[in-house]
Parts: C-alpha cells; structure tokens; sequence
C-alpha cells in the first residue's frame, strides 16, 4: 500500500455496482508491475495487451501523477476502436508523470511527445518550456504548475474528477484552443467497511502522515512541527506521542526516520511500508490528527484525507489550491516563517483533546462550505452510460 488511492478501484466498484451489474464489464490492466489474478470483485481481469477494443467499448480510463497508470494512456489513444472514453482525473496536475515517460534515463528526451500533453496551456511560453525540457533544464516550479492534460483532453469524451478546483484548473486555465468535454464533479467512493466500524479513544496520541513519501507532502515539515510540540511537552509526557508514517518514500532522501534522528524525535517516529490496504486502514484509525500538506504540487481530493474523515480522524490540511474547498480542522499556512509553528500548535490542540477523553469524538469534520452537491459514483455512470 502506497498511497490513500490505492484501493480506489475498489471503492468505484462497490459505490457502482448497482449500474454495472447491468453492463459487460472488463478490467483491463498491466502486468508491468506484477502477476495480478485473473477476476477482480467478480470481474475478469485481462493485461493491456491483450485487450482488443471493441468499436462498442466505453472505456473508463483512470489517470494520476504515478507510473502505475502509465498503460492507461495507450488505451486512451485507441481513440478509433472504440465507442467512448471516460476519463477519471485523480490529480489534474499529472505533468511529473507524463514527462518521465518522455525523458526516460538513459534515453533522449522525447520533446514532440510532451508537446501533444501541453498544446492547451501557458501558449506564451510552449517554446520556452519545450527548450528547457529539450535540454533538462525545465525548472521545478514550472513542472508543478503543469498539468499536461492536453492530449487526455482531446480524447475524451467526458472527465471525472473529484473537485471543483479540478474541473476549473482544467477548463480555465488548461484548455487555451481545446473543445473541451463535458466535465463532471464527483464524490470521492467512500470508504463503508471503515465507516461502519465503531472505534474508541486512541491509547497513544499519534500524529499520522499517509501516503507517498514525497518533497511536496512537506514531511520535514511535519518533522520540525512535531519536535516542536514534543520539547513543549513535560518529560514524563513524550513516551504517550508519537508521529506515525505511513507509505513508501517517492524520494530515498527523505527517509522520515532518519530526519526524525536528526531533529531529536527518533524515538518518537516510526515508519511503515508495504502495508496491505486493510492494515493501511487499521493504521489509520490509531491516528488523533492526520497531517495531510501539500506544495508546491496539488490538485487532486487526496484519497488519505477521504480514508481519514471516514475513520473519524481529524485533519491538518495546507490552505492551498484543491485543498481550500476540502473539509479540515485546521489549515495550516504555506508562510515559510508561519507554516511550523501552525503545524505545531494544531498538533498540541488536539493533543489537549485527546487528554480529556470527554471532549473527544471520532465524527466526520462539518463541512465549511456551500458546495453544490457532487455526483455519486452510480449517478455519474449512469450520467456518462445514458449518453452512450
């Protein structure tokens, strides 16, 4: 278990399964990463090579900012062999992964590929970018602010994505030429087997990061915030906290144990990986206040967070981007000289919560938005099917 999403195509089944009973339905994945069994929930399970697209095939295409879904774009670009394509956007921003698969190590760069990725957005500087890139020299910022949906945009016939930031990213600043498809706003599928769970009191106060490892989840961040709070706790305090990662690490370098060693706080920080989905989950319900952060890439309605509100967790969330229209308990800045300290006082407020078992409920955060409603996993099937 890697990320909060990875068990998504799971939940879409279960949460859709009343309209897909009444379709033929195939899964079509890749064995790049492994053996997979040959049904799924039921469903029969076929490699992407072997699929043969059928001029009557409406395909759901999954796409993230992750190789896992590398393979979906060769499905996608079979635009002919089919009758429709869906395509489900996890993460607008999507450009890190599309442009690996175009600069592969070792390999020159493949700057006519990305090209058809980016010919909608930032028009004044498509040379600049593609010459940067040419040249490998594209600065990060830039690369965090791309979202490299062109081509997706072209080939489809209708988008999901699970915000409302989303769907504005992509039909306002990413679709400069482009006749857009109808774009539809989803709920992320909820996670019932957690939600029907009755949890108690954590014994531990437990500060959580799940998901990715990675330099825009802000991990040192969450490190520098929970030794702060940790050396204002009395010394007979410290054995009851501890910071919990869990996921694998995107980028070796940031090794949450080795940073928790150098900020005083190892033996207060553990590091889990290669967590089944169900022991992901269990994880997860350990947690006082998960610490969900983002910069300077977002965009997607994280799959964490979702796991979080449905277990009764709490959530500290950066004010940014998708994030803002997210519910949250606290939002922490992205002010260099603020964010720390944030981060450190949401930590000790719920740790003064946690003290007073009273005062602590494990309830879904009350929503601080006016947001029209999103469509379910069943009506947004039965929506894009209808038109089929």
């Amino acid at each position: 278990m890697n990320t909060g999403t990875a068990p998504y195509l799971g939940l879409f089944i279960a949460a859709g399964l009343s309209v897909l009973r009444s379709q033929d339905v195939l899964i079509v994945t890749t064995a790049e990463f492994g053996r997979f069994d040959p049904h799924y929930m039921g469903m029969p399970v076929v490699a992407v090579e072997d699929y043969d697209p059928d001029p009557d095939d409406v395909v759901i295409a999954f796409f993230a900012n992750n190789r896992f879904h590398r393979f979906a774009y060769a499905i996608a670009a079979t635009a002919d062999r089919r009758k429709k394509l869906i395509s489900v956007i996890h993460d607008p921003q999507c450009f890190q992964a599309v442009s690996n698969m175009h600069s592969r190590s070792g390999r020159s760069v493949d700057t006519a590929g990305l090209a058809e990725h980016i010919k909608y957005e930032m028009p004044k500087l498509q040379e600049w970018i593609l010459a940067r890139f040419s040249d490998r020299r594209l600065p990060q910022i830039v690369s965090c602010n791309l979202v490299a949906q062109s081509k997706i945009l072209s080939l489809s016939d209708a988008i999901i994505v699970h915000s409302y930031y989303a769907g504005l990213k992509l039909s306002l600043e990413s679709s400069h030429g482009a006749a857009l498809p109808e774009i539809i706003v989803m709920q992320f599928p909820r996670y019932q087997s957690v939600i029907e769970r009755v949890r108690g009191r954590p014994g531990k106060f437990t500060v959580g990061c799940f998901g990715w490892i990675a330099l825009s989840k802000r991990p040192l961040q969450v490190i520098k915030g929970f030794a702060k709070f940790l050396w204002a706790l009395p010394e007979e305090a410290r054995s009851d906290v501890e910071l919990k990662f869990a996921g694998s690490l995107a980028d070796k370098t940031l090794d949450p144990l080795y940073w928790a060693k150098v900020y005083g706080v190892e033996r207060n920080c553990i590091h889990l990986s290669g967590l089944s989905d169900e022991a992901f989950g269990r994880e997860m319900e350990s947690v006082s206040l998960l610490c969900n952060l983002r910069f300077p890439s977002c965009g997607e309605t994280s799959g964490t967070v979702n796991l979080a509100r449905d277990t009764g967790v709490r959530v500290a969330m950066s004010s940014y981007q998708a994030f803002r229209e997210e519910e949250a308990d606290y939002f922490i800045s992205l002010d260099p000289s603020r964010e720390i300290g944030e981060i450190s006082a949401a930590i000790m407020a719920e740790y003064q919560r946690w003290r007073l078992p009273d005062t602590v409920s494990r309830s879904w955060t009350e929503q601080r938005y006016a947001l029209p409603g999103k469509y379910s996993v069943a009506e947004a099937i039965s929506y894009i099917l209808g038109g089929a």
